[in-house]
C-alpha cells in the first residue's frame, strides 16, 4: 500500500508539472480590421431661361418672365415659347412638384385658355389642355423627370384658344391673366 501511495503521489506531481508547463506556454492571437468612407453632400442649383423674344430672368436665374402677349381675340396662339431648366448642380435633380397659379381679373378668360407643353425630343405633348386643369392633369406625366447634373431640360410652352379647341367666351373680354408655373426639384 505504501508503494502505491508513492506511485500515486509521484504521478500526481508529474501531472501537476505538465499542467504548469502548459500554462506558461499558451498564446492568444489577436487581429482587427477597420473601414472608413468620406461622404460629401452635393449642392443643388437649378436655373431657368428662355430663347423667347423679350423673355427676361432674375440675376440668380430662379425666375423667368415671358414677354406680355396681347391684346388677343377669341382665337389666338402665343406660338411655342422655349423654356430651358438647367441643372447647374453637382447632383441629379428629380422634378417632384409642378404648381400652377393664374391670378386674373376675369375667370372666364383664365378658364378659356389652353396650354400645350412639348418636351424636346418627345413625340407628343406631355400636356395639352385647359390651363385651369394643368396641375391636376399634367403632374403625373411631368413628375419624375430627372435632369442629370450639368444638363438641361427644354420644353416649348404655347398658350392658345380656338382652332381645334373652343374659342374664348364673350365674357373673357377685357380680362388679364398671369399664368405662373413653379417647379420643385429634389436631389
Amino acid at each position: 500500500m505504501a508503494y502505491s501511495r508513492k506511485v500515486l503521489t509521484v504521478g500526481a506531481l508529474g501531472v501537476a508539472a505538465f499542467a504548469l508547463i502548459g500554462a506558461g506556454a499558451t498564446a492568444t492571437f489577436t487581429d482587427g480590421a477597420a473601414t472608413q468612407q468620406t461622404i460629401t453632400a452635393g449642392t443643388m442649383n437649378m436655373t431657368i431661361t428662355s430663347t423667347a423674344p423679350g423673355a427676361w430672368r432674375t440675376t440668380d436665374g430662379k425666375t423667368l418672365t415671358l414677354n406680355a402677349y396681347g391684346p388677343v381675340s377669341s382665337t389666338f396662339s402665343t406660338g411655342p415659347q422655349t423654356v430651358i431648366v438647367s441643372n447647374n448642380s453637382s447632383i441629379d435633380a428629380k422634378l417632384v412638384k409642378l404648381s400652377v397659379t393664374a391670378p386674373t381679373s376675369n375667370k372666364q378668360l383664365r378658364d378659356g385658355i389652353y396650354v400645350k407643353i412639348q418636351m424636346a425630343g418627345a413625340n407628343s405633348p406631355v400636356y395639352d389642355g385647359l390651363l385651369a386643369d394643368l396641375e391636376s392633369s399634367a403632374t403625373p406625366f411631368i413628375k419624375g423627370q430627372t435632369i442629370a447634373a450639368g444638363t438641361s431640360m427644354t420644353a416649348d410652352v404655347t398658350f392658345y384658344a380656338g382652332d381645334s379647341k373652343p374659342s374664348l367666351p364673350n365674357g373673357a373680354q377685357g380680362g388679364v391673366v398671369v399664368p405662373t408655373f413653379t417647379v420643385g426639384f429634389t436631389g
